[in-house]
């Protein structure tokens, strides 16, 4: 967890001054819906928000992508994979994943939290990997 505040400390310039457009706030396969014509929706936009939309590519990508795959998807969206790209997503998803450990620790979900505090322990590796390489 140390490893996750620092690096959020340390890369919390680099989220700063980013063009801020309509994010969703929480890309999940379940808030999808696929009509009956065959077009996608994105549904529930509770957690709507202005931001930077690294945070949604972020989670897109760590969840459904390979992360071969990762540059071809966002160039199909214009968007270039650089250093700077991928360290405003991991900064996103750290900072998804220690909210998901507060939200489930109050709730006293246990087993969930668990799940979440192995996922952080999971970024931290490959935060430091990436950093190394």
């Amino acid at each position: 967890m140390n490893t996750s505040l620092q690096y959020l400390q340390q890369l919390l310039p680099v989220t700063a001054s980013r063009k801020q457009v309509v994010c969703h706030g929480d890309i999940d396969h379940h808030n999808f819906l696929r009509a009956a014509n065959g077009k996608l929706y994105l549904i529930d936009w509770d957690n709507a928000l202005i931001g930077d939309p690294t945070m949604d590519y972020a989670n897109i990508l760590h969840w459904y992508i390979p992360k071969e795959k990762w540059g071809v998807w966002l160039a199909q969206y214009g968007i270039e994979k650089d250093e700077y790209l991928l360290q405003r997503m991991y900064w996103y998803l750290v900072l998804d994943a220690m909210s998901y450990i507060a939200w489930h620790f109050e709730r006293r979900q246990w087993g969930e939290l668990e799940k979440r505090l192995n996922h952080i322990q999971s970024l931290n590796k490959e935060i430091k990997k990436w950093l190394m390489s």
